[in-house]
């Protein structure tokens, strides 16, 4: 069973549907570091997040979910209330959905709560966590969170980042040079631009959305494979896809028992056309998690080819508390 450690962003989505019929307000856990583990974990992992957060209203609502998946938590309590994300999903009358954040709350229309990093001198106390750890995840990074890093890089644990803030920039270039992947999205590309090290263990990922994906080992400035988008008829809902193609992908080395750099290019090939399977299987189901809610699991493991291990019950979806409008739990 692998031991996956994550710390980076762990939030709650509010879910707003906008069609011919009004407005429906419902939710998903959300967050790139939270799905990760909450998908892996649902697949049987040992996953643990690092990071602060309030046991605020909304705070329970997210570690609660995250502990029914399996998730255990480390939690230092600072200042940190949890991250809320508004996500509008707009269906026309062909039934073609577009989909956007914002960061203002449905409910009362105040600012969300955005991440907050936990503090260094914390998270380098949570080393005893990630010595035994044989994936290290990170998708927000801080002097502490690469220390966590290189401490797991040490040990013989594939490393993986997902850049997803520009606050990451004074540790970025140390964090590539350790990692075993760097995933990121086309419209963060430029920001790896010059900062890019020599590293040439690393899988590099460049995902594209429906024009699907390019990729190359240690060249970040030559992602020259491809890999063709795979259409889902039934999709409704995009979001999250990027986070269950990581998962896939991790789930795929795992099988194999080997970093990237030590697979041939026709298995890294096979291993991303299956992840970009999982990521559209994904887009059928509402919300980031909306594949562990509203699909048994079977039919996750079907995806991956793979037996289940186990038979999990069934992770029920989390209920957005709406309170009257002078007192919102959200913002």
């Amino acid at each position: 069973m692998p031991r996956l450690v994550g710390t980076g962003l762990l939030a709650l989505d509010l879910i707003v549907q906008h069609d011919a019929d009004g407005q429906r307000l419902s939710a998903s856990g959300g967050g790139t570091c939270g799905n990760v583990l909450a998908i892996l974990a649902r697949l049987g992992w040992q996953a643990s997040w690092l990071g602060a957060m309030e046991p605020s209203a909304s705070g329970r609502i997210v570690l609660d979910e995250m502990h029914r998946g399996g998730v255990r938590t480390h939690i230092s309590r600072e200042v940190a209330p949890a991250p809320i994300f508004a996500h509008h999903i707009h269906t026309d009358a062909n039934g073609h959905a577009r989909h956007w954040f914002s960061d203002a709350c449905p409910v009362c229309s105040r600012r969300l709560p955005r991440y907050a990093r936990p503090s260094d001198a914390w998270l380098r106390r949570q080393s005893s966590h990630v010595r035994d750890a044989d994936v290290f995840f990170a998708d927000r990074l801080s002097a502490g969170a690469l220390d966590l890093a290189q401490l797991a890089h040490e040990r013989g644990a594939l490393v993986v980042y997902e850049p997803s803030s520009a606050s990451d920039a004074p540790w970025m270039a140390d964090m590539m040079a350790i990692a075993d992947v760097v995933k990121f999205s086309s419209d963060r590309a430029s920001a790896l631009r010059g900062k890019a090290p020599p590293n040439q263990r690393v899988l590099w990922v460049e995902t594209r959305g429906n024009e699907g994906l390019r990729w190359s080992l240690g060249r970040a400035g030559a992602l020259n494979a491809v890999t063709a988008a795979v259409h889902n008829s039934a999709a409704i809902d995009a979001c999250g896809a990027g986070d269950w193609f990581t998962s896939a992908l991790l789930f795929g080395l795992a099988q194999a028992q080997k970093k990237p750099a030590d697979l041939t290019f026709d298995q890294l090939a096979a291993l991303m056309q299956r992840a970009a399977g999982v990521a559209a299987w994904s887009c059928g189901f509402l919300g980031a998690r909306g594949g562990l809610y509203d699909a048994p699991v079977r039919a996750l493991f079907d995806q991956l080819h793979a037996t289940p291990s186990h038979a999990p019950a069934p992770l029920p979806r989390p209920i957005p508390r709406v309170d009257a409008a002078d007192h919102c739990v959200y913002a």
